[in-house]
């Protein structure tokens, strides 16, 4: 099972990510989604998706969820393990 981190300000980064990384992954989480930097979590969180629509799926069943979490404020961790779990 892979799962990717990204900080919540990696929206300009994208460009740098490498196709393979993203058709492994079978979770993202965008982390620090607290405070000022829910919004830019967000859009990053959108580019992630938008990106995934592009890629061949590993699974036809299965899309990789994008998720945002907060390790500070300790929000989204349940919906990771969910993830893990199924």
């Amino acid at each position: 099972m892979y799962y990717i981190v990204f900080g919540y300000n990696m929206e300009n980064k994208i460009t740098q990510l490498r196709k393979g990384i993203l058709e492994l992954a079978d979770a993202l989480a965008i982390n620090k989604a607290d405070g000022d930097n829910m919004g830019p979590a967000k859009k990053a969180a959108k580019i992630l998706e938008s990106a995934l629509g592009l890629l061949q799926p590993a699974s036809p069943l299965w899309k990789p969820p994008v998720l945002l979490c907060s390790a500070r404020e300790m929000t989204g961790i349940d919906a990771i393990w969910k993830s893990v779990l199924r």
